[in-house]
């Protein structure tokens, strides 16, 4: 019997290893519950399956993460928590799941354009840890979902809960640098497909394809410039509550953008009076007509006696002296049609100027012995 007690102990040794070690991985998994899916009207219910699947296979991947469900724990939370996303809030879902850390999932789909966002919070002290963007423009279900698996993915590969309320590791997703943030300011990561996309920040070129930068907490215009795919622009808010580092994924269209030539208006009188630029031509119009009719007659009328007719002019002297009026009229008149002939036709005589031949128009009063009228002139 002496030689079987190695034996004995051998096996008693692998015993006690497989129960120190196998459950403790588990019960000392961090857990992070599902605070919100919060899937748009537009988004199908196919996609929202996949998109759920696809949490739980991120999670899957990541052995020092366990994941509830968040249907389950919905159903466990207060209602007055369930949309509340307060720091108060945020603790008291801590308390009602037990979990560490919450995760919030928003996905909105508008002309086959998918907007998503990712938010994980630290549930002892309510703050922020990970606030992740992304569009994906003209994307298959498949390719959305990749996507959003593949930012979970990344997040929790940096996510650090050893410390509870203690940032994601930053440093660890940028390109060399492990320098933090300057106090009061955050990190603003920015990657787009394709690579070689010109990323604009409040209208300055700051790099094309990945980018960190630090920003002041603020409303940040981003805009995504590329002559193969079609332009984007975001806004992304930064408050003092927004976690250290803020990601932001960009997937332009893969169809090309329409190479067009716009002729650009500029800031001048027509662009402020658009919306009215009918009413004043038309009006143009009208007024010029009756004053071009008026100053005709009144030319006509230039030379005549004022007395009636039939009378001898030795008892009418007196003569009628409207030419320069009538001019006036006839010239005011003219200009005022022409003006508002131009308003009407204004987007015709403004088009796109490579096609266009150029457009000249003369209006002017036409005197003679015998006879006034209006000339009209041009080449179209």
């Amino acid at each position: 019997m002496a030689h079987l007690r190695p034996l004995w102990l051998a096996i008693a040794a692998i015993v006690t290893t497989a129960l120190t070690f196998g459950p403790g991985t588990t019960a000392h998994a961090q857990v992070v519950a599902g605070l919100k899916t919060d899937y748009g009207p537009t988004v199908d219910a196919p996609l929202r399956d996949a998109l759920n699947e696809g949490i739980l296979d991120a999670f899957d991947q990541n052995s020092l993460y366990s994941y509830i469900r968040a249907d389950r724990v919905r159903s466990q939370l207060n209602p007055v928590v369930r949309d509340c996303f307060t720091a108060d809030c945020l603790i008291r879902a801590g308390e009602a799941t037990g979990a560490q850390a919450g995760l919030r999932l928003s996905v909105r789909e508008e002309g086959q354009i998918y907007d998503w966002s990712l938010d994980i919070f630290e549930l002892q002290e309510g703050t922020a840890l990970v606030e992740d963007r992304g569009v994906c423009e003209l994307c298959g279900r498949a390719e959305v979902v990749n996507q959003v698996r593949t930012a979970i993915i990344a997040n929790l590969a940096t996510l650090n809960l050893s410390d509870r309320g203690a940032p994601p590791r930053a440093e660890a997703l940028d390109t060399g640098s492990t320098q933090a943030a300057t106090p009061g300011q955050k990190r603003l990561r920015i990657s787009v497909v394709p690579a070689d996309t010109r990323i604009l920040l409040n209208d300055e070129d700051v790099g094309r394809g990945e980018v960190t930068l630090e920003v002041e907490p603020g409303q940040q215009e981003l805009r995504f410039a590329s002559e193969t795919h079609r332009d984007l622009r975001e806004t992304i808010i930064v408050s003092e509550s927004s976690p250290e580092l803020i990601m932001v994924r960009v997937h332009l269209s893969g169809a090309p953008a329409p190479q067009r030539m716009v002729v650009t208006r500029g800031d001048g009188f027509v662009d402020h009076i658009e919306d009215k630029r009918l009413a004043y031509g038309w009006a143009g119009v009208g007024a010029g007509a009756l004053l071009t009719v008026a100053g005709i007659l009144l030319i006509a009328q230039d030379g005549d006696p004022t007395c009636a007719d039939g009378t001898a002019y030795s008892r009418c002297p007196t003569l009628y002296n409207t030419a320069a009026m009538g001019v006036t009229f006839t010239v005011l008149g003219t200009t005022a049609m022409a003006a508002g002939a131009v308003l009407l036709t204004w987007p015709l005589l403004a088009g796109e100027a490579e096609e266009a031949e150029p457009v000249s128009l003369n209006v002017g009063p036409a005197l003679g012995r015998g006879f006034a009228g209006v000339r009209f002139g041009g080449r179209f």
